[in-house]
């Protein structure tokens, strides 16, 4: 707690006198700064500036083959590139950055949705969790692309986007990497396999979707009008520095943040949890044949002692909130079967030169898989299991207790909301925790302690034992 409360004097701090500490930073990282604030004091809000406002941009790396061209121009006409509105330009690293209002982002606040105007406003004065940005609301213009998980009309990013500075009540958001693509049609797919941005737009290019004609180069209706910017020489396969910043496609950048982000990847591990928001079922059958595969390269005989852990385990026992994180466990000799079946070259798996183990689910996801012995690491012992499929999954009182430790040793965004989603269960079930341990102990108290109202730690007492209850307690 005290390491938190500094972490917030500190930030508060550093927003007070903002201008000040960006000239203690080094050369770039003092003209990001400067550059961020300059572009935030350029935008027209309709909202008071006590209100939260979102800002993101897309960082373009220039083809090698272009710098030289880039950099002559960057170094002979600084006047230009400095009174551009809206890109900076890391002469270091050969990116550019576009930033834009974030036009239309979801943001959890208290549990419910909250939604920015077109000018990335959002009609609160502040937000109480983590400020990610979940995604945005389907539209007759932004429809999404294949790849994006789509649910009651709301598209979500792959990853959930946290703000990475803050200047007052504005956050800034860094949305990844903007592919400028060479296509002739918008048809097309782009050089790693995903589908035009056309194809968000249910079909127009962006300047007709969005209304968005400059007079630089012919108009065009069958094409991405990202070529018409504002160096351009109308050449469509020309070069991406010159043709992109100031298109018709750049201009519709913010308000169709979704179509630039990459299709969803489910990765299996301790590194992304439930997260408070459905889960499309496509997903959640992806993630159990995954389960179902894996188990099948077990002995027979074996196949129960393959636990599912996890937030996976958690959509076995019907959760229904959106979760990336699968994790098995078993003991030595199954993972030996595992390895034997993966190194034989089963449909399906793969290897990545980094040893991550993939599988490729029939419903379009391509699954990493996480596999933990048993007794070794953050996962010492299993008191009870259920049978699932082939396998066996968790207990809910395993997986409380799991969770509560995960969410101590990183309080990573969805430990939050599986555990009270599990005490729940728990407490719904009647079921009382197997005795803990010392360690164990501490971590329920100081989950419960930060994670439960009143009502919700008698709750939580409820499900211990008497002796676990009564030192809980005094922990809390």
């Amino acid at each position: 707690m005290k390491a938190s409360f500094i972490s917030r004097l500190l930030s508060l701090t550093a927003f007070a006198i903002s201008s000040n500490l960006s000239y203690g930073l080094p050369l770039s990282e003092r003209d990001v700064r400067l550059f961020e604030e300059r572009y935030i004091n350029s935008l027209d809000y309709s909202l008071g500036n006590d209100t939260v406002k979102l800002v993101g941009y897309k960082n373009i790396k220039i083809p090698a083959e272009e710098l030289d061209d880039l950099n002559d121009h960057y170094n002979n006409h600084p006047e230009v590139w400095k009174n551009l509105p809206n890109y900076f330009y890391d002469q270091g690293s050969g990116t550019l950055r576009a930033y834009f209002p974030v036009d239309g982002a979801l943001v959890e606040h208290d549990g419910q949705y909250h939604e920015a105007n077109s000018l990335g406003e959002l009609e609160l004065t502040k937000v109480n969790g983590d400020s990610s940005v979940l995604g945005r609301r389907q539209t007759e213009s932004i429809t999404g692309v294949e790849g994006n998980i789509i649910k009651d009309g709301i598209i979500y990013l792959e990853k959930a986007a946290k703000p990475h500075a803050q200047y007052g009540k504005v956050l800034v958001y860094d949305f990844g990497d903007k592919i400028v693509l060479d296509h002739d049609h918008g048809s097309h797919t782009k050089r790693d396999g995903k589908k035009s941005c056309m194809n968000n737009h249910g079909g127009p290019n962006c300047s007709d979707k969005f209304n968005i004609h400059n007079n630089k180069c012919k108009k065009r209706h069958d094409i991405c009008m990202d070529y018409n910017g504002w160096f351009s020489n109308c050449k469509k396969n020309g070069s991406t520095w010159r043709n992109f910043p100031g298109s018709d496609c750049d201009k519709a950048l913010g308000r169709a943040i979704i179509e630039h982000t990459y299709p969803i990847n489910i990765v299996f591990g301790l590194r992304d949890m439930p997260k408070n928001i459905p889960i499309p079922a496509p997903l959640q059958q992806a993630l159990v044949e995954c389960f179902r595969a894996i188990a099948r390269l077990v002995r027979p005989e074996l196949r129960r002692e393959l636990v599912l852990v996890g937030g996976a385990a958690s959509i076995a026992h019907n959760s229904v909130y959106y979760t990336e994180d699968v994790d098995v466990v078993a003991p030595m000799n199954v993972l030996l079967d595992i390895w034997v079946g993966l190194e034989a070259g089963t449909p399906d798996f793969r290897m990545e030169p980094d040893g991550t183990i993939c599988f490729n689910a029939r419903q379009g996801f391509t699954v990493q898989i996480d596999l933990i012995q048993i007794g070794d690491g953050p996962i010492d012992r299993i008191y009870n299991v259920e049978p699932f499929f082939e396998g066996s999954v968790a207990s809910v009182s395993d997986l409380l207790r799991l969770r509560a430790m995960s969410f101590v040793d990183r309080g990573m965004f969805g430990d939050d909301v599986d555990f009270q989603w599990l005490l729940s269960e728990v407490a719904r079930g009647g079921q009382i925790l197997p005795e803990l341990d010392n360690e164990e102990r501490a971590y329920i108290a100081e989950a419960g302690g930060s994670l439960l109202g009143k009502a919700d730690r008698l709750v939580l007492l409820g499900v211990l034992s008497e002796e676990d209850a009564m030192v809980v307690f005094n922990k809390m």
